[in-house]
């Protein structure tokens, strides 16, 4: 006798001494409390339930039994909607509840040695019936492993894995799960080493007869989806969702060697041609072109023709200063030397850059019929659109014009600086995915700013459904992190993006270009901006923190970025947040050692850049800048001829340069410059190195010196720490070699920046 029992007992009882596997539960967790049955109903002969549910599993389950002259339970039925069916754990849950409540055992929550002796020998002797472990099908023979392709659009496929028994074909997938889930979610080959039964894989079907299986050939199978598809792709579901390169992936495993494929010759098609994307064969420069292309330029030409050959969509993400305007320009030129450009292309970019695109145009491919259609002239010009080349205008029209624009047809829509599209709401990204174009091209060194739904609105711009739908994207990707040997899923979305990015740093094509020094000044602040610091952030911190307790982190941006502004505003200069009278009475230290620098850089020749956020900053800089009778010019967003100042600093008139970090960090050639200071950390360190290439582009002749100003203890030193984890997250995305991933700001980064400050 094995004595009283309680459910839990009886349940474990039966899972060490019984083979019941096929019962849906996670573990055996799910009995430690009593079950809860509704529709319950019994007799001296019988019992049943509606459902029976242990937390979140929910069983319909009914039995029935038949008792001896000494009341000893001789005979038991269970059915049950489980994949068991029947004599399932749930159906013994059932039974203990029964006699539990059958005379004498109601009031207690065991069963009486007796009873319980006689229900684990009935459930026993039925299980090792025709369930036997020792009962196994013939072992499933190599010709019978097979895997089904079917095409599901252009980048996506789907692949249902499955075997062959008697003539009858079974998924695989569900019947590796089932196995799979002894396993606990660990895949690394000593786990799933503990399947191994002499050389072979022992699982159940279906209909609940066993099959054997050669266990190398299952880890195999295994491990090959495990580390090209992550541990997400083990479910019970029959068919997998893959790409052409995730195929790619599985056959260099070894996978195809393991089934034979059935509809594949499509989907390996479809992977040759993308690996054309990487195996392009330099082009040769335009007869019209007026300039000599590079190798890696004319590498980037080759590899826009391949996106535009096979019709496709792909970010040109070369860092800046590397000359992405004249790979596209030439793009062009090629296609209508060929007689392919039959529709003008259409270039969307800032209206900062409009000019530069004109310029460029006339310069390098001057047989291109180009056309502004950005400025006043737009609603003359627009019935002219169909005899251009190439048509230039900014985010804004597209957004303002769309139902016009959208009847249009173009050879190609370049995205110029396409993190402008990175909110996938704004009117503008919405109206660049309506309009109609053989290929699509984004122009950006920086497609990352801060997450990665950035890159997602943009690849949905370029090629809609490689990354899914936006709900899944996040799912699959918010969580950067992997163990037991599956792939990352950061590195699922590099591998998925690879054929469609290609990006060049300076250091790797540019090795001709003079050195750049990058040199931090750590500022302290006065006693008095100390004070006013640490009475700011005390009384913000508060307000902020009282905020989200009332409202959550993501209702109260408005509250956190003018704490924020105000912290910043006081380690640049007092004077930007506070009263005349006030500011009279606290001096700036970072503006006293920005001067100092100037004076000792002006009197030495050189040319200097100052980048601020704050075009406050900017005026009262260049009110120090007259004190000092040091003449500079200066570039904000109000700025309406951008052309005379920077052509009075290029040619040498004047040697200092004032610019707001957004209205000047892109589309701006500043060679000429020798000097870039950035008076103030921006949180995104990729809109502090766009600004730097202004300088440090091809063209610059001279080594550069970037100095950063940060004031010391303070919030700025803070951002610094953020930036790190901004850069790896751009970096890592683009950077295909790299196995790391980062994340965005948090609560903790939050707290991080608003913590007292270590003056």
């Amino acid at each position: 006798m094995i004595g009283a029992l309680t459910l839990p007992e009886l349940c474990r009882f039966f899972e060490s001494t019984i083979d019941v596997d096929g019962y849906d539960d996670d573990s055996l967790q799910d009995f430690e409390s009593e079950p809860r049955i509704e529709g319950f109903s019994h007799s001296d002969r019988s019992a049943s339930a509606s459902i029976i549910s242990f937390d979140k599993y929910l069983y319909s389950v009914r039995a029935s039994w038949r008792l001896s002259v000494d009341h000893r339970v001789v005979d038991i039925e269970t059915d049950c909607n489980c994949s068991k069916k029947s004599n399932c754990l749930h159906g013994a849950a059932l039974v203990f509840e029964m006699l539990r409540r059958k005379g004498g055992e109601g009031a207690s929550s065991s069963l009486s040695p007796m009873v319980s002796d006689a229900l684990v020998e009935i459930f026993k002797r039925k299980d090792t019936g025709s369930r036997s472990k020792n009962s196994v099908i013939a072992p499933v023979k190599s010709s019978e492993f097979t895997a089904n392709f079917e095409d599901h659009g252009r980048f996506w496929f789907k692949m249902e894995l499955g075997i062959v028994v008697d003539g009858r074909h079974y998924p695989l997938l569900p019947i590796l799960v089932e196995a799979l889930d002894k396993l606990n979610g660990d895949y690394s080959e000593q786990s799933l080493n503990k399947l191994n039964s002499d050389g072979r894989f022992i699982a159940m079907l279906q209909d609940g007869n066993r099959v054997s299986m050669p266990f190398d050939r299952i880890r195999t199978i295994i491990r090959s989806i495990v580390e090209v598809f992550g541990k997400a792709a083990i479910t019970d579901c029959a068919q997998i969702a893959l790409t052409p390169q995730q195929f790619k992936s599985l056959e260099s495993r070894g996978f195809s060697n393991q089934v034979n494929l059935e509809g594949a010759r499509r989907l390996r098609s479809r992977a040759l041609d993308l690996d054309k994307l990487s195996c392009i064969e330099p082009i040769e420069d335009p007869r019209s072109l007026k300039a000599t292309l590079r190798p890696y330029q004319k590498y980037g030409v080759g590899w826009l023709e391949e996106i535009s050959r096979q019709r496709l969509g792909g970010i040109l993400a070369d860092d800046m200063g590397l000359g992405k305007t004249l790979q596209v320009l030439t793009h062009l030129l090629r296609a209508k030397e060929s007689g392919n450009l039959k529709e003008p292309a259409l270039v969307v970019c800032p209206k900062s850059v409009v000019d530069v695109w004109i310029s460029e145009a006339k310069r390098f491919a001057p047989s291109l019929n180009v056309l502004d259609l950005s400025g006043p002239w737009r609603e003359r010009l627009k019935s002219n659109i169909e005899n251009q080349d190439l048509i230039v205008t900014t985010y804004g029209l597209v957004s303002r014009e769309f139902d016009r624009l959208k009847e249009k047809r173009f050879f190609a829509i370049v995205a110029d600086e396409s993190q402008n599209m990175k909110n996938h709401r704004s009117i503008a990204a919405r109206a660049m995915k309506g309009l109609s174009a053989g290929h699509r091209i984004c122009l950006t060194g920086t497609p990352v700013e801060n997450n990665l739904t950035e890159l997602w609105s943009q690849f949905d711009f370029l090629i809609p459904g490689l990354l899914g739908d936006l709900k899944s994207f996040k799912g699959v990707f918010a969580n950067a992190g992997a163990e037991d040997g599956s792939i990352e899923p950061v590195d699922i979305l590099k591998e998925r993006i690879r054929p469609f990015v290609l990006r060049r740093l300076k250091e790797d094509v540019a090795k001709e270009l003079p050195p750049k020094t990058t040199i931090v000044k750590s500022i302290p602040l006065s006693n008095e901006q100390r004070d006013l610091y640490e009475a700011v952030r005390l009384s913000t911190n508060q307000v902020v923190q009282a905020e989200i307790a009332s409202k959550g982190i993501a209702k109260s941006q408005i509250q956190i970025f003018s704490a924020l502004m105000k912290l910043r505003q006081v380690c640049c200069d007092p004077g930007l947040m506070l009263s005349d009278e006030t500011t009279a009475k606290i001096t700036s230290s970072k503006l006293q050692q920005l001067m100092d620098m100037v004076r000792e850089l002006h009197q030495e020749g050189r040319k200097v850049i100052v980048f601020s956020q704050f075009t406050s900053m900017l005026s009262r800089i260049g009110d120090a800048l007259m004190q000092e009778g040091i003449e500079f010019v200066e570039l904000t967003g109000s700025t309406r001829d951008r052309k005379t100042p920077v052509d009075r600093f290029q040619n040498g008139e004047v040697q200092v340069f004032l610019i707001s970090l957004r209205a000047g960090g892109s589309g701006l050639t500043l060679t000429a410059a020798d000097t870039v200071i950035h008076y103030d950390p921006w949180w995104n360190p990729q809109v502090e190195n766009q600004a730097t290439d202004r300088a440090y582009r091809i063209g610059q002749d001279k080594p550069v010196f970037v100095y950063k100003l940060i004031a010391r203890g303070t919030i700025e030193e803070r951002i610094v720490e953020l930036q790190k984890k901004k850069g790896e997250l751009a970096r890592d995305i683009l950077d295909f070699k790299s196995k790391k991933a980062a994340s965005g700001i948090d609560q903790d980064d939050l707290d991080l920046l608003l913590s007292p400050a270590s003056f």
